[in-house]
């Protein structure tokens, strides 16, 4: 019953996904869409150059294959600290150790997120002295799970959402 509790209380809900931003249009592509460019860039090339690519990383293969405005990104999602667990810091960890495994051990050095404008607390979060992440662009309406806890489903909502960056290291 205690550790159940303890669990609950501390419950934290978090996603580290690889993507690619587009910087001109202002939009981070959707999985299926970055996976279809990331192929289609290297299948279009001669099969000896398409081999040097069997093994490459997103982040290779855009730097090499991809216009400049098209960048690897590392999009973190669904950041969610249980109401119980809040306001003790355990948001910021999950940032900074995020951080630390985008750079030590993926070597990519951007970082991406998604939140709701009207979401002020995520907001000095993530814009705040320690996490320091700034505002990229706006979506309308766009879509945003929410975790009902109580019910432990994920509810989409229609929102105005920001996208927010950080350069890393």
């Amino acid at each position: 019953m205690y550790l159940f509790m303890f669990i609950y209380l501390f419950l934290c809900l978090s996603w580290i996904l690889v993507g690619l931003i587009d910087t001109q249009e202002k939009y981070i592509l959707k999985p299926k869409d970055a996976e279809t460019l990331l192929t289609n860039a290297v299948s279009s090339l001669p099969a000896p150059q398409r081999r040097k690519f069997i093994k490459a990383s997103v982040s290779q293969i855009s730097h090499k294959l991809l216009p400049d405005h098209i960048q690897p990104i590392v999009l973190l999602s669904n950041l969610s600290v249980s109401p119980q667990a809040r306001q003790r810091g355990i948001g910021t960890q999950l940032c900074l150790h995020a951080e630390t495994i985008v750079q030590q051990d993926w070597n990519l050095y951007q970082m991406c997120l998604k939140v709701e404008a009207d979401n002020g607390n995520a907001r000095r979060l993530y814009g705040g002295d320690v996490l320091q992440y700034d505002v990229f662009h706006s979506e309308m309406d766009c879509g945003a799970l929410r975790v009902d806890v109580e019910e432990g489903v994920f509810r989409e909502i229609e929102r105005e959402t920001l996208i927010m960056t950080k350069s890393l290291g």
